[in-house]
Order: structure tokens, then C-alpha cells, then sequence
């Protein structure tokens, strides 16, 4: 998402726009949702509850720990980290995600570059890759 735009990107973790995958969450963790236009709200209420104890800071604490395992930069890590945000919407907790670009590089994944397609990422491969470069330094 981040090579994608120059402006913020988020993560929203509780809410989905796939209405299968918030039947899956109700099945497992036997909870309801509120939709708002295209949207199911569920929270990560109930996988705290059964995962974590009812405990928040432990589920803060997975995340976090999820994200320092990941192979990306650590200026990234970092951004990431400090955008880390919990609310109520719906009267279910929601937990998001607020990452910018600090930087005129594009970051990578795991030593691969990676752009957002609608709901899904593209990795970039070799024959666009200066196209890429070209449009990403252009911002």
C-alpha cells in the first residue's frame, strides 16, 4: 500500500467489506456484526476474549511482535508501530493501522516490491520495475 500512494495508508482490523470473511470471523468466534453501507463491522472483541485472555495489551503486544518478524525495512516497522490505534465503532473495538511514507524510496517486502491492486498487492517484476521507479519518484 505504501508504494501505492503518497498519502496515508491504513489497516483496519474488525471491519471487512468481504461478506464471506465475516462469516468465517462469526463461525469462529460465535459473534455478530453491524454493516454499515458495504461494510460488516465484527471487532476484535471475541478473539481477544479467546486468544488473549480479554486482554488488550496482549493482543497489542502480538501485533507488535507480528510486525517485528516481518521483512521490511525498520524505519517501517517503526511507522507502523506508532500509527497502531484501537477505538469503538458500533460499540466493537476496532484496531487500525495509520502508515505514510516517510521517504522518497519505495519499500520493499521480503526483498520484493509490491503495489496495490483494489483489495489485493502486485508484485512488481522486472519489466515494469522502471516504470515503477519512474512513477514512484515522480510524487
Amino acid at each position: 500500500m505504501i508504494n501505492s500512494t503518497k498519502e496515508e495508508c491504513y489497516i483496519i482490523l474488525g471491519i471487512t467489506n468481504n461478506a464471506q470473511a465475516c462469516v468465517q470471523y462469526e463461525e469462529i468466534y460465535g459473534t455478530t456484526h453491524e454493516e454499515y453501507k458495504n461494510f460488516f463491522i465484527f471487532g476484535v472483541d471475541e478473539e481477544v476474549k479467546r486468544k488473549f485472555n480479554n486482554s488488550t495489551d496482549e493482543y497489542e503486544q502480538k501485533i507488535i511482535s507480528q510486525i517485528e518478524k516481518e521483512p521490511i525495512s525498520d524505519s517501517l516497522k517503526i511507522n507502523i508501530k506508532k500509527g497502531i490505534v484501537s477505538f469503538l465503532y458500533y460499540k466493537k473495538t476496532i484496531y487500525m493501522f495509520k502508515v505514510k511514507r516517510v521517504s522518497n524510496n519505495p519499500e520493499a517486502y521480503d526483498e520484493k516490491f509490491y503495489i496495490r491492486s483494489s483489495s489485493h498487492n502486485d508484485e512488481i517484476k522486472a519489466a515494469s520495475m522502471m516504470s515503477f521507479m519512474q512513477n514512484f519518484n515522480s510524487d
